[in-house]
């Protein structure tokens, strides 16, 4: 019987459409390469989705991190080739090598494997590139631990006063700093964190949709070269150890460019480097993709229609708000309108969009007053800190301006009064604003492992016995090698939308606080938790960690 064509599997399982394989088909004509690799370099399809797929062609699937490789096999092979190539040996038994790897067509990386192991024959094992790099990890790890630091090019072995001159570093530090951070990228992380412990490592994490967890560690005796290395590569100031410095670093990645924001912090143990990543190959910001529900949705669309007024969101640090406000900008940007923004820092260049970033010379409400002279229709500030920010914001949004901006309170109503404390006038505040969304970032259940959750459906309707009355299941993931056993995989918003109408004017303009609460016309961003908890989206865990503070 003949295999189906990946690209085929790939559409049957809706992971690609007939457009998107057009196009992965004509660019595999320009590169001569595999429609797979193809696929994976323009990340149309995820490591995940491809092995899923290549099951359906009859390769055997394994999750690597669950097995005990031989570990003397994968000493023998090196280390740059199996990272580059995502591949490692597996098993050798009767002459028969087993490796795994999420591309089992890479005859040349086969042949070299069963030449270098004198095999009579490979047999390819499906795995996901995550999987595979973290079982490198494992051996790269102890390694790294037992390499002499006396490699490193240093004048001085009192480990305070070394000469940090390191710009001509070769070797495994320089290796192991640019495979951290293509780790993280490949992880979709969007900080890692390298911290010097009190003990005998320097602790290296990632923060996944949100949660930092423990990644690798590696000797303290390499820390101050590690740190010393990272700004090289961000430009900045290796003999200041004792100030906070920013940095920015732009690393190729796959067919993609992806910046890096540097900071570094002087704590007790040492200076800590935390690196935030900016993938521009998947920073795509459709607002319809955020998780606003169908009615929420049709709101905030017709609210951006409009040529004036002013748009706020709230919510903690690391709700999203930028990226709501990305999207929002992303939605209106037209050649008819002149869209600026001011940003502190500028989280992503938008095409078509004049960006202001402040700094020590101009701040928010200077670069405002001078960006109000540029014949702007629309104006996004990345937050209103105070009382001239915040009037002259509002002055332009009645005067032909349609302001975009966050704040932060804890709740959509919280907004009124904040603003009104700053010295907002009650009044001007009524007729500027159009609508306030307060919102939060939560955890979507894993689509491959997801399952129904009884004991969370009983907690349910226990703690919301109406909302939950008539609700026969929810879910909840079980953890599976495509949400690295977490159970979750990505983010949402949950949102909470108040447009003042006639009525709340009036109260804004009274500044009658108590009363718009007692209005009970918001919807309250738990609402929006629960009807997402309903239909799938979220487990019931997410709603009770996010929501009861």
């Amino acid at each position: 019987m003949m295999k189906k064509l990946l690209g085929q599997i790939l559409i049957e399982k809706g992971y690609i459409d007939d457009e998107k394989l057009n196009v992965a088909l004509d660019k595999q004509k320009q590169t001569d390469q595999r429609l797979g690799q193809v696929l994976l370099a323009m990340r149309l399809i995820t490591s995940e989705q491809m092995v899923d797929a290549m099951q359906e062609q009859g390769y055997k699937r394994i999750n690597i991190l669950e097995e005990e490789p031989d570990w003397n096999l994968m000493h023998n092979v090196d280390e740059k080739f199996m990272r580059t190539n995502r591949i490692l040996p597996y098993k050798l038994e009767n002459q028969v090598l087993q490796v795994v790897t999420h591309d089992p067509l890479n005859y040349q990386v086969l042949d070299y494997l069963e030449k270098l192991f004198g095999a009579l024959k490979v047999e390819p094992l499906l795995g996901t590139e995550d999987e595979i790099i973290r079982t490198i990890d494992k051996v790269f790890v102890t390694y790294t631990n037992e390499l002499n630091v006396d490699e490193i090019k240093t004048t001085n072995t009192e480990e305070d006063n070394y000469d940090e001159d390191i710009e001509l570093a070769e070797g495994p530090l320089v290796e192991f700093i640019d495979e951290i951070i293509h780790r993280a990228i490949t992880q979709k992380a969007s900080d890692i964190h390298i911290e010097p412990q009190t003990g005998e490592n320097t602790r290296v994490r990632f923060r996944v949709d949100g949660e930092l967890s423990e990644n690798t560690s590696v000797s303290r005796s390499w820390h101050k070269q590690i740190i010393s290395r990272i700004k090289i590569m961000a430009k900045l100031d290796i003999s200041k150890k004792l100030e906070p410095q920013d940095g920015q670093i732009t690393m190729k990645h796959n067919s993609g460019k992806v910046d890096i924001r540097v900071s570094t912090l002087p704590t007790l143990s040492g200076e800590k480097v935390v690196l935030r990543i900016i993938d521009k190959s998947t920073s795509l910001f459709d607002i319809a993709h955020l998780g606003f529900a169908p009615e929420h949705l049709s709101i905030v669309e017709n609210e951006l229609k409009k040529k004036q007024g002013i748009i706020l969101i709230t919510g903690p640090t690391g709700s999203g708000k930028t990226t709501t406000l990305y999207s929002m900008l992303t939605k209106l940007n037209k050649p008819n309108l002149n869209i600026s923004t001011i940003e502190d820092p500028v989280e992503l260049p938008l095409v078509g969009i004049n960006q202001v970033q402040v700094n020590k010379k101009i701040g928010f409400a200077e670069a405002l007053r001078s960006l109000l002279r540029q014949d702007p229709d629309v104006i996004m500030l990345g937050e209103i800190r105070d009382l001239e920010t915040a009037k002259t914001a509002i002055n332009s949004s009645l005067t032909g301006h349609l302001f975009l901006s966050t704040i932060h309170t804890n709740d959509a109503i919280g907004v009124i009064s904040r603003m009104i404390n700053m010295g907002v006038e009650p009044y001007l505040l009524a007729d500027a604003l159009k609508i306030i969304i307060s919102q939060r970032l939560v955890r979507k259940v894993c689509p491959k492992c997801k399952k129904p959750d009884e004991e969370g459906l009983r907690l349910a309707k226990k703690m919301f016995p109406t909302e939950f009355e008539n609700t026969e299941v929810i879910y909840k993931g079980k953890g599976c090698p495509y949400c690295s056993n977490l159970g979750s995989v990505g983010r949402m918003g949950l949102y909470e939308i108040f447009i003042p109408d006639e009525e709340i004017a009036y109260m804004v303009s009274h500044n009658m606080i108590e009363e718009i609460r007692e209005s009970k016309k918001i919807i309250p961003i738990i609402q929006d938790a629960i009807n997402k908890v309903k239909d799938g989206s979220i487990a019931f865990t997410e709603l009770i960690e996010k929501m009861m503070y």
